[in-house]
């Protein structure tokens, strides 16, 4: 059999404001709490589909492609009063936006490498029954992403959400 298998991995992220306000830092503090999604001051949120096909091989089946498509939305701060802060407080701020910005793009990373694993596992599993493919589809797919949403709240404890990654905002 010459047929190749495919795989294929579509990527939708919206980046989302919300305002924060203040010229001083404890205004700011203020507004990062009361403004932020869920007690946070940043938010990845992300869902991923798949769609596959298969083809026979033989009496039994085997998957043939694989598509996934990763959709997100990334919520950030936008400080609507910088331009009138201290330099140096301007500063601490450019710090803590860059840090938090790598952490949530790290959730996003994580969808990514989910895909990566789904694709591996369908176009590897091998012979199966024709009839058993979705179920054996979903229950992979399931597995793996189980494993990654631990894997992301693993990662929000281990960073603070964000706070250990090169700058801190808070004290």
């Amino acid at each position: 059999n010459t047929h190749s298998k495919s795989a294929g991995l579509d990527t939708k992220i919206i980046w989302n404001r919300y305002p924060v306000t203040g010229r001083d830092y404890d205004s700011m503090v203020r507004s990062l709490g009361a403004n932020g999604p869920k007690g946070f001051h940043g938010l990845a949120n992300w869902d991923i589909s798949y769609q596959y096909t298969t083809v026979p091989s033989g009496s039994m089946c085997r998957f043939d492609s694989v598509r996934l498509t990763v959709k997100g939305e990334i919520l950030m701060p936008k400080w609507t009063d910088e331009a009138a802060a201290p330099p140096s407080l301007r500063q601490r701020w450019q710090d803590y936006y860059a840090a938090l910005q790598q952490h949530e793009e790290g959730h996003v990373q994580h969808g990514n490498e989910l895909a990566a694993l789904v694709q591996e596992k369908f176009l590897g599993y091998g012979d199966m029954a024709c009839g058993q493919a979705k179920a054996i589809a979903q229950s992979e797919f399931d597995r793996l992403y189980n494993n990654l949403k631990n894997r992301d709240k693993e990662y929000d404890q281990r960073t603070q959400h964000g706070a250990t990654q090169g700058a801190r905002f808070l004290p």
